[in-house]
């Protein structure tokens, strides 16, 4: 094995023991015993090297042979020097080792022909420098079992929590399980982060884990020091880094984490969850992109309902168009008449006006003749000849005079004309009548269609407007075919999506029944796991009933006071608990279209009565009203997956119930102890406790937890802070690492496994009070 020479701890030796072998058999002689009788002990230890032999045992005190010869192999071939072996873990070659080895074989001795392989993910290596509660070291882990131990103050629950921050463990599960809580780091985590913040500027303080997968042998490093907030992968470059985190599947739990865990039944199927997380993350995948899908085609349906309403308006635009255009085409004879007559009409006012302003005209012009010439008065007397102009004036006077007399007679004999014209020929009535009818008939013809006089007259304009509201509506008519084409079958999309969340749940119950299952789960005499599971497909009633009471009307009206449990008189009499009933109820009874929740059961049978409870049919339109008011959370709570419901049983020796988490029967330290079997049984990544016992009665912790440290060291790396001697000794670490405060600072006092004596007794200081205190109390058990 490659074990780096400063590893402290156990591992495999290959070793060539014969015990109290007769020396005249000749027994464990290799060839140079025939070639050199007098074969020193150093050539038989080369000679074991060349073998690859680690440890070698021989207890007949007889080294020179009392027969020379060499047996020929086919006499005893299995006799040589390294042919046969056997695989002792120590952490080196001494009587005290092979002593522990043979009190405990089934953890310390392999028959077969290499030791068990390490294949899985561990710890190789942490350095912590510069720190202010821990001194500068170096840590090199067994891939197996490894305790940290000391007094108060020590620092061990400080390298506990420096490990979870360099695996990013206070990121990755501790949010992932407490992730509704306002704090979830522990105490110890904010004071590394404290420490870190503390030395922000000593760029050396740092944290450095090397982590190797036992299966490739490849290795990363993470680094976490006051410059960075999350540690970082320094070995490689990475476009994730979360994923290569969340890959090492580390479980890293403080037993006051386990504690309030096992005491908060909300989140047990979060941390399923989370140890689950790569079973369900495909199914959560597709059912986020079904969402999406869902939500996209619901905006595709609310769209064409809009495009709908639009279509249905120009439609009637277009009919009232058309019907007006139909009505104004059918009075348009009329209407022709009409315009005809109201021609005429004007024609005679035009003829009339006219004449009226030329005898105006006249008229005024014979008036101003009246007063032509100026009279010259006395100025005629100073004229020559003044009898001439004075009677030429009056000549002059006489002619305009005439003139205007002439021009007033000619203004009558005209008016005389234009009224024999019109109004005083004889057929000036029928004319007049004419005109009238014509404009009656046309007024009757409007009235008769719907139409005033105006819109009878605005044909073009309605022909046009007809063309544009038809021309809109036949492009509003080909947007909606074509997002009909693009449109997916919602339903199909709904049950696609229903599938999702069962195959989810059908995640978790595989990953349950593989804990149970699992060789390092502890059973009950009869055989049986000591945690039963159950797991309800979106059964968490209380989850759905609180959904459902963000859609409560007002409490004032019945429908408010029945519509969940607000009124505890009623108990479950009320339509929330009656529709998740009847959604459980067809979960059980089908396999085929599986509703993804009761909101989706109701939409699913709303249109059939007979189907529904009681109360939901009876208050039916009201709940349709509430659907139609609050769409939006309708179609929100539609996509919203009801947790399922997850439960633990814990069995007795005997197989008898001890009670479940989620009748709330079980004792703080019987939940730690369900806890804590699933954390181990699951997986093969690195397992971090701190303080296991802490609940736990010693009982359990020698029947139960050690068995189970026992099976999983095998195949997982197990890291325990502990403060009691049974899980160092009788789970038997592979590495114990002792630490004492110096100077405010922890230390490393000893580290190794149990067969080193300054382990051993660092165990005995630390956690049996001392060897003479552990020597009393013997005394005093009547062994």
């Amino acid at each position: 094995m490659n074990i780096p020479a400063e590893y402290k701890g156990m591992r495999w030796y290959k070793c060539d023991l014969h015990m109290h072998t007769p020396a005249d058999k000749g027994h464990w002689r290799g060839s140079c015993i025939k070639d050199n009788p007098k074969c020193e002990a150093e050539e038989y230890i080369r000679i074991c090297y060349e073998e690859g032999l680690e440890c070698i045992a021989i207890t007949d005190h007889n080294f020179r042979f009392k027969k020379n010869e060499s047996p020929d192999k086919d006499e005893d071939d299995s006799s040589y020097i390294g042919k046969r072996y056997c695989w002792i873990k120590m952490s080196e070659p001494s009587v005290e080792a092979l002593r522990q080895a043979f009190l405990d074989p089934d953890s310390r001795i392999c028959l077969e022909p290499e030791p068990p392989a390490v294949t899985h993910t561990y710890i190789h290596r942490m350095s912590i420098k510069n720190t202010k509660f821990l001194a500068d070291q170096e840590i090199v882990f067994s891939p197996h079992l490894n305790c940290f131990i000391g007094g108060r103050g020590s620092g061990k629950s400080m390298l506990f929590e420096s490990m979870r921050i360099g695996l990013r463990g206070d990121v990755i599960f501790g949010d992932a399980v407490f992730k509704d809580k306002s704090d979830s780091d522990s105490a110890a985590v904010k004071q590394v982060k404290r420490l870190l913040r503390e030395n922000i500027d000593k760029l050396d303080t740092q944290i450095v884990l090397d982590v190797k997968s036992g299966d490739s042998g490849l290795e990363d490093r993470f680094v976490m020091d006051s410059s960075k907030e999350y540690a970082q992968i320094i070995s490689r470059k990475v476009e994730n880094e979360p994923i290569v985190f969340q890959n090492l599947k580390s479980i890293i739990f403080s037993q006051e984490e386990i504690t309030e865990l096992a005491n908060r039944q909300k989140t047990l199927l979060e941390f399923i969850d989370s140890l689950a997380r790569e079973k369900l993350e495909p199914c959560r995948q597709q059912a986020r992109r079904v969402t999406e899908d869902i939500k996209s085609a619901t905006q595709q349906i609310e769209k064409l309902k809009r495009i709908d309403d639009e279509l249905i308006r120009f439609k009637q635009e277009v009919t009232e168009l058309s019907r007006q255009l139909e009505a104004k085409t059918k009075v348009q004879e009329e209407l022709k008449k009409h315009r005809a007559a109201q021609d005429a009409d004007i024609y005679l006012e035009s003829v009339k006006a006219k004449a009226q302003d030329t005898e105006q005209r006249l008229l005024n012009m014979a008036e101003e003749l009246e007063t032509e010439p100026p009279p010259l008065g006395s100025r005629s007397d100073t004229f020559p000849e003044s009898d001439f102009f004075i009677r030429a004036e009056t000549n002059i006077s006489a002619a305009y005079s005439d003139l205007a007399k002439n021009i007033r007679s000619a203004v009558e004999t005209f008016h005389a004309h234009i009224d024999q014209t019109f109004i005083r020929h004889p057929d000036w009535d029928t004319v007049r009548t004419a005109i009238k009818q014509a404009e009656e008939r046309f007024k009757n013809a409007c009235n008769e269609k719907g139409l005033t006089t105006q819109e009878a007259e605005q044909l073009k304009e309605t022909e046009q407007q007809q063309r544009i509201k038809q021309a809109a509506m036949m492009s509003k008519q080909h947007e909606r075919d074509e997002l009909t084409k693009q449109l997916p079958d919602i339903n199909e999309l709904y049950r696609q999506l229903s599938k999702c969340w069962f195959q989810e749940t059908e995640g978790r119950r595989h990953l349950l029944n593989e804990i149970v299952s699992s060789d390092t789960m502890p059973l009950t005499e009869n055989g049986k796991s000591i945690v039963k599971t159950s797991l309800i497909y979106s059964g968490n009633r209380e989850a759905f009933i609180e959904a459902w009471r963000q859609l409560a009307p007002k409490r004032s009206m019945t429908i408010g006071r029945i519509w969940d449990n607000y009124d505890s008189s009623i108990g479950k009499d009320n339509i929330g608990e009656q529709l998740f009933d009847n959604f459980q109820k067809e979960i059980q009874e089908t396999s085929k279209d599986l509703p993804g929740n009761p909101i989706q059961w109701l939409e699913q049978n709303i249109d059939d009565p007979k189907k529904l409870p009681p109360r939901v049919s009876q208050y039916l339109d009201d709940i349709k009203a509430v659907r139609e008011k609050n769409s939006d959370k309708w179609t929100e709570l539609l996509l919203t997956r009801v947790p399922d419901a997850a439960d633990l049983t814990l069995l007795r020796n005997d197989a008898s119930p001890a009670g479940s988490f989620m009748k709330g029967d079980l004792s703080t330290g019987q939940k730690n102890t369900a806890i804590l079997s699933l954390l181990l049984a699951l997986g093969n990544g690195p397992v971090l406790i701190d303080q296991p016992e802490d609940e736990l009665d010693s009982q359990f912790l020698f029947r139960e937890l050690v068995p189970m440290f026992r099976k999983s060291k095998m195949r997982r790396q197990l890291i325990i802070v502990t403060h009691n001697a049974n899980i160092p000794v009788n789970a038997d670490a592979e590495l114990v690492y002792a630490l004492e405060a110096r100077g405010g600072r922890g230390v490393c006092k000893a580290q190794g496994g149990l067969d080193m004596k300054e382990v051993t007794k660092e165990v005995l200081e630390i956690m049996e009070g001392s060897e003479e205190a552990f020597r009393r109390r013997k005394e005093k058990y009547h062994f």
